[in-house]
């Protein structure tokens, strides 16, 4: 079992992590630390509640049991070249002192239909990925006529490889498919696939409208 702790920040005006600065902290904190490359990975993150604390990530190579993820402020799957790394957030109460702003590279962002459409997004990094392919995501939701005043959050990701083609000084374009729609709760649950045009890097992400 190996312990990490975190160094998260706070986006914008934001006073939780968005789930863009927990999986960059995954992709440039803990796989280093456990001596991954990035090649032939597979993530799958589920978020299970607002978290505005600095923590530790806890990697294990077998499931956490029940217990332990009820308590959770998020879990992962890795899948790697020969098996599964478990990795859990823990919230540890620490305070988080640091701030930035969000600079996302969204473009071209077209609505086709409900929940479906494509954007052009720029990255050059873990970091730049995930914050602008939730935007992008966030947004074709945001033109399919939500009230601006309902939140729209990230619950999981699922079979995200993380060998992306970084570098592209022309942006890489998105295509960003509705797969179902239902009712949860007070609001809706959202699933859509991501895939990027030119590549063969496709994954699901499911949102919460509410």
């Amino acid at each position: 079992m190996n312990e990490i702790k975190t160094n998260f920040e706070f986006k914008d005006d934001r006073s939780y992590v968005h789930s863009s600065t927990i999986c960059d902290e995954i992709t440039n904190r803990v796989l280093p630390q456990l001596l991954f490359e990035h090649g032939g990975l597979v993530l799958d993150a589920k978020f299970h509640r607002f978290f505005n604390k600095d923590g530790t990530f806890i990697c294990q190579e077998k499931p956490f049991s029940e217990d332990l993820l009820r308590g959770a402020v998020a879990d992962f799957r890795l899948s790697t070249r020969s098996g599964y790394v478990y990795i859990l957030l823990r919230d540890d109460g620490g305070e988080i002192l640091k701030r930035s702003k969000a600079n996302y590279s969204v473009t071209d962002v077209e609505l086709l239909e409900p929940y479906t459409g494509f954007a052009k997004i720029y990255m050059d990094g873990y970091s730049n990925f995930f914050s602008n392919i939730i935007e992008a995501n966030k947004r074709i939701h945001l033109m399919s006529g939500l009230n601006g005043d309902l939140k729209v959050i990230n619950v999981y990701m699922k079979k995200l490889q993380l060998d992306l083609p970084f570098n592209n000084k022309n942006g890489v374009m998105v295509n960003i498919e509705n797969v179902s729609i239902r009712k949860h709760l007070k609001g809706l649950m959202t699933l859509n696939k991501i895939s990027l045009m030119g590549s063969d890097i496709n994954f699901d992400i499911c949102y919460f409208i509410g």
